[in-house]
């Protein structure tokens, strides 16, 4: 039986339009609103009002709430009421690029590599050329699949700092 509490918050219908929505809301809110009507029960419904009105007047949220319910919203919410309901996975894009970029950042780190002029940006755009351009692939196809990935790393500069003279010194 699919959940029915956000629309039973808002004392509509299932198949309740978006001025319906927004008229039960305007009304509800008007009633429960914390500055008008002060209390910790008021409060707490205000916030069940606002939260039912933004699941249901987004077109994703609401057919995701009307499949799933609230189990399907849950893990989405932040430590609050509210939040972005999760996407399935076959909806979850990855940004190849982002996620090229962050491994090669931890790799050279981990080797205690100097970033050039640049920054990181040019570290990781300019001097290894690696990812020239955005690939959005999905996530299910991305692993899997084994990918080949070349990494030419480039020497840093010369510097003019001293060697350390106690070996404890020593990276």
């Amino acid at each position: 039986m699919p959940d029915t509490k956000l629309y039973e918050i808002l004392e509509i219908s299932k198949d309740a339009t978006e001025v319906e929505i927004k008229r039960a809301y305007r009304r509800l809110a008007r009633e429960y609103h914390p500055d008008k009507n002060p209390g910790q029960s008021n409060d707490d419904m205000f916030k069940k009002i606002s939260f039912a009105y933004t699941v249901l007047t987004d077109v994703n949220k609401r057919a995701i709430y009307d499949r799933h319910g609230l189990p399907g919203l849950r893990d989405g919410l932040s430590a609050g009421l509210f939040g972005e309901p999760p996407e399935t996975p076959e909806q979850q894009i990855y940004d190849v690029e982002e996620v090229l970029t962050g491994l090669l950042v931890e790799v050279a780190r981990s080797l205690r590599l100097e970033f050039p002029a640049g920054g990181i940006q040019e570290f990781t755009r300019g001097s290894l050329r690696v990812i020239d351009a955005v690939y959005r692939r999905d996530f299910l196809t991305i692993i899997s699949e084994t990918v080949k990935l070349s990494v030419q790393v480039y020497k840093a500069l010369p510097s003019n700092v001293p060697p350390p003279r106690r070996e404890e010194d020593r990276f």
